[in-house]
């Protein structure tokens, strides 16, 4: 299968592409339900001589009633055009036709049905679902379908047909749509879990226990993997992608953040106030001292992610991120802010030991009352927590409120005093941002506990959720009233499945496959084209809901939400039984998590299988982890400036990479050479004394098969090919490794090549202490070319696709 490609939209967006509607209207008492037993209907569906009869079903192509409506009138139109005004928040949620959005399960029977009903009622002798976007009646969203046109011909069959559905055997593909796709073994499995989330390898215990216990034994392991402290720090980095608070990780900026006023002690670790305190209510040493400005900031700046790594650790519902009524902290942020003398910890001056603390007077609800997540998201004296809400339900609610109303607005039409209340063309997102936004009245620009003294702005909509509005003895406490709200509500699992998904495959979830009828020829996309993208969106839409709600009746189970999409055909497609043609390949172009590595990704990696990292020294800075050197240049950032990743290399990333595959291969095989046998990462198999050629050219049998077998643990090791000695991979794997070997040998001979090693490919010391290693064990020489044959074969092997894809 072909390297997947990043998802076009997140799964919040599927509801919201319109190109305009603001209300609707109604319908009026005249109206009346259609006489579908009317013999003299002129749409009678019978009439052999109207062109837009449903076409009698064939046994072995069944088009069903349910998938024509969804293919083509809710994927292209309702979807499109309709479904931001007529949905439960939209502004025409008091009409009839109220659609569901795609991230609440059973959304299509249910837009399905809606449609049916609407369609039931006629306006001088028309149904409505087509009398009103053709302006046949009044419509206040104006015309969204074109008389005659090809979409106008389909809403017409659609109603011929809710009088006699077309109903099929099997109304669709979805339950063999993966009968072709080859998944990852149970251990292939594993070792790309592991690779991703704990930064390792598998063990030979683990990979011993799965070759013998199947699918069952993984699950086990990868359970086990889930509890491990990297899977934590993977979670962390998962968050902070989207909520960038690793920004105020530097110097004292988180502890900026906090009022002197509320917290006197927030910067206790600078003089003079690290000079007073007693040491007989606190152990402070020299170290503490020292380290305590690092530890304390950090602590604080990660406050949102160190929560949410809490509440998975210990097993709690992972709707605390919301409604927790508690924050945590460290030794060191528990003295910045003053609740020292609530806590106990294990280990007092551990800066990695987090504890739950309630801080005095704050009404806590999880991640929303943290003065990170409020900086990092700020509103101002305008914008009245407006960001705060529009973040709030791309996080919490799978919906991007920013697609709500793309098409331009004219400035001339707002006449009225307050548009956000009261003109349809900004109504259409402020009825869903600003009650929100009021549940965040009680948090000031700062981030800080501040209720307002004279209450929430009047001119704008009530503080609250859906149709609810916050309690008015609830005001103080808006946000924990919210939280459990959106906690009960559908798109909140489906929020936080979707960034798991994007976090595990790379990608977002796929939108609704986009339509075009007047636009140019070379623009339209072919139909088949749009069908099989449409197949491909229902078939994951149909998965993901059921995780969704596998996920919430687990009672948000975070640790089972991971595994079940580690098990899942997206994560563990690794190939087809058989050759695709053109429209299957567009089907499962999303298939599959192969993606360009992260920095964050690739240092893990690099470290997991050679045992020390690449870096400036043996004790400078992390090549891929510093901003000065190539964190930002590979793709990453650095949650301030830079907060977008680069997921398609580039040329400069592709130069980075192959940077990399060059220096780990010149310092990894004489330090790896220097192990003993079982300690070894990359040579288990053979020594510097296997020649694949003697020095007059001929072959060494012996040793052959010894570098061959090597050659294919190297493949399995660091590309997860679980290929055969006698396998063409290993075939041209070994041909580098003895034309290398034979043109060292010659350079050497004719004096053209050097026997001593470059300097950084000889091993003297111990990489993570620096001591000298002892002089029979250093290599320095390579007078039989053995050790630049090997490196020859990592430079190959550190930048193949699948070593930077993962």
């Amino acid at each position: 299968m072909r390297p997947s490609v990043t998802g076009i939209a997140m799964l919040c967006l599927l509801f919201t592409f319109i190109t305009g509607c603001v209300s609707d209207v109604e319908p009026t008492p005249q109206d009346t339900p259609i006489d579908n037993t009317d013999p003299t209907d002129p749409t009678d569906p019978t009439d052999p001589t109207d062109p837009t009869d449903p076409v009698e079903p064939d046994p072995e192509d069944c088009y069903s009633t349910l998938e024509f409506f969804q293919k083509k009138i809710y994927a292209p139109v309702l979807s499109m055009k309709c479904a931001s005004c007529h949905n439960t928040q939209g502004v025409a949620n008091y009409t009839k036709f109220v659609l569901q959005t795609p991230n609440i399960t059973g959304y299509l029977a249910h837009n399905y049905e809606a449609t049916r009903n609407v369609a039931a009622y006629e306006y001088e002798g028309q149904s409505i679902l087509i009398a009103k976007p053709t302006l046949g009646m009044q419509h206040a969203g104006g015309m969204v379908i074109e008389p005659d046109s090809e979409t106008f011909k389909h809403f017409e069959r659609l109603v011929k047909e809710f009088k006699d559905p077309v109903v099929c055997d099997d109304a669709g593909n979805n339950g063999e749509f993966f009968n072709d796709v080859e998944l990852l073994s149970p251990l292939e499995t594993f070792r790309k879990a592991s690779l991703l989330m704990a930064g390792r390898s598998p063990t030979i215990d683990e990979e011993t226990y799965i070759a013998v216990g199947g699918e069952k034994a993984m699950l086990e392991v990868l359970d086990d993997l889930l509890r491990e402290e990297a899977f934590y720090d993977w979670v962390k980095l998962l968050y902070n992608d989207k909520f960038l608070t690793d920004k105020y990780v530097p110097g004292n900026e988180a502890a900026d953040l906090y009022s002197m006023q509320d917290y006197p002690d927030i910067r206790w670790y600078d003089p003079p106030n690290n000079n007073n305190m007693d040491p007989k209510e606190y152990p402070v040493t020299g170290y503490f001292k020292q380290q305590g400005q690092m530890h304390a900031n950090r602590a604080l700046a990660q406050e949102p992610l160190e929560l949410i790594v809490h509440i998975i650790r210990n097993d709690l519902p992972f709707s605390e991120v919301i409604t927790a009524d508690y924050t945590v902290v460290n030794p060191y942020s528990a003295m910045s802010l003053g609740v020292l003398d609530k806590i106990t910890f294990d280990d007092p001056v551990d800066p990695y030991e987090f504890k739950p603390v309630q801080l005095p007077g704050i009404p806590h609800a999880g991640v929303l009352t943290s003065p990170m997540w409020l900086n990092r998201f700020p509103t101002t004296a305008t914008n009245r927590n407006r960001h705060r809400s529009r973040m709030f339900y791309d996080f919490f609610l799978a919906t991007d409120v920013m697609k709500l109303a793309e098409r331009p607005i004219d400035p001339t039409n707002i006449e009225e005093h307050n548009p956000t209340m009261f003109n349809p063309n900004c109504n259409v997102c402020h009825n869903n941002i600003d009650p929100i936004a009021g549940a965040f009245q009680n948090w000031d620009e700062q981030g800080s506990y501040r209720p307002p003294e004279e209450g929430w702005f009047a001119e704008m909509l009530p503080a609250g959720f859906g149709d609810e509005t916050i309690p008015y003895d609830q005001r103080f406490t808006a946000l924990n009233w919210l939280a459990q709200k959106v906690s009960e509500d559908p798109r909140f699992a489906t929020g936080i499945v979707r960034i798991v998904y994007q976090g595990l495959l790379g990608q977002s979830v796929l939108s609704i496959p986009g339509y075009a009828e007047e636009v140019d020829s070379d623009m339209v996309i072919a139909p088949e084209v749009l069908e099989a993208q449409t197949v491909a969106y229902e078939t994951q839409q149909a998965y993901l809901q059921d995780l969704a709600k596998a996920f919430s009746e687990a009672d948000f189970n975070f640790r089972q939400l991971v595994k079940d999409l580690v098990l899942s055909p997206y994560f563990r497609a690794t190939g087809l039984t058989q050759e695709p043609d053109d429209i299957r390949e567009v089907e499962l172009e999303s298939l599959g998590s192969a993606r360009f590595v992260t920095p964050e990704m690739l240092h893990r990696k690099i470290i997991a299988v050679t045992g020390f990292p690449w870096r400036v020294g043996s004790f400078g800075a992390d090549y891929l982890l510093n901003s000065n050197q190539y964190r930002i240049f590979f793709g990453g950032i650095d949650s301030d400036n830079v907060t977008k990743r680069i997921t398609d290399p580039n040329g400069f990333m592709v130069s980075v990479a192959d940077r990399m595959a060059n220096d780990m291969a010149c310092t990894s095989v004489a330090r790896d050479f220097t192990l003993k046998k079982l300690d070894r990462h990359l040579f288990p198999f053979v020594e510097t004394s296997y020649m694949a050629v003697d020095k007059n050219g001929f072959p060494v049998p012996q040793a052959t098969e010894a570098i061959k077998e090597n050659i294919r643990y190297l493949h399995w090791h660091l590309l997860g090919e679980n290929v055969l000695r006698s396998s063409k991979e290993v075939a041209n794997t070994h041909a580098l490794y003895v034309q290398t070997m034979e043109e060292g040998i010659k350079g050497i001979q004719d004096g053209t090549i050097p026997v001593e090693l470059p300097a950084n490919c000889r091993a003297t010391t111990e990489w993570w202490t620096g001591v000298a290693l002892p002089a029979d064990q250093q290599i320095i020489n390579d007078p039989d070319y053995v050790i630049r044959s090997w490196m020859a074969v990592l430079t190959y092997l550190f930048s193949d696709y699948k070593f930077l894809y993962e």
